[in-house]
């Protein structure tokens, strides 16, 4: 009996050193850092800083900066709420997540950027003395101006790159905190 006692100890305790291993951190990664070494970081548990400046509509996803300028991609793990854009926009944050990478072809990011549609802004910040055709530059321009912006910015998420792949780091979040 003693024996079976000590037995169905050793395997409790097993079974909580091996859900224990999941989990192992590596502690406060800076987020630069983690871009920088995002292959040995891959599905691995970090905690890392950055500056939110995008939260999806859904609030499934948002984009954290890194201090270098380069985009780490926030995912809404298992047991998360959906991000608020009130919470977390322009927030700088805290979060704990597993690190995945997503592996892109160059040539489909640059198709997408040549065959995206050329829509018109609604907003109208040009004077209201201004032809409708000054309107109409004035805002094509904006736009431009915003998707070549956007195209940039994907190309500084591209972390790291191999002859005709991207790779972006994402975190798998299950906290995320304002960093007071």
């Amino acid at each position: 009996m003693k024996n079976k006692n000590v037995f169905v100890t050793l395997v409790l305790l097993l079974m909580v050193c091996i859900g224990n291993a999941q989990t192992i951190s590596y502690g406060n990664v800076s987020a630069d850092q983690l871009i920088k070494h995002a292959k040995f970081y891959e599905n691995k548990y970090v905690e890392t800083v950055g500056r939110i400046s995008y939260v999806s509509e859904d609030g499934t996803e948002m984009e954290m900066n890194t201090p270098n300028g380069s985009i780490i991609k926030i995912i809404a793990g298992e047991g998360l709420k959906a991000f608020q854009k009130n919470d977390f926009n322009e927030q700088k944050v805290i979060v704990k997540g597993q690190v995945k990478l997503t592996y892109l072809r160059k040539v489909k990011i640059e198709k997408e950027s040549q065959n995206r549609p050329h829509t018109r802004n609604s907003d109208n910040n040009a004077g209201e003395d201004q032809s409708c055709d000054e309107r109409k530059k004035a805002e094509e321009k904006k736009l431009e101006s915003s998707q070549k912006q956007k195209e940039d910015e994907k190309k500084k998420s591209a972390q790291f790159k191999d002859d005709d792949k991207i790779v972006s780091v994402n975190i798998v979040a299950y906290e995320v905190k304002k960093d007071d």
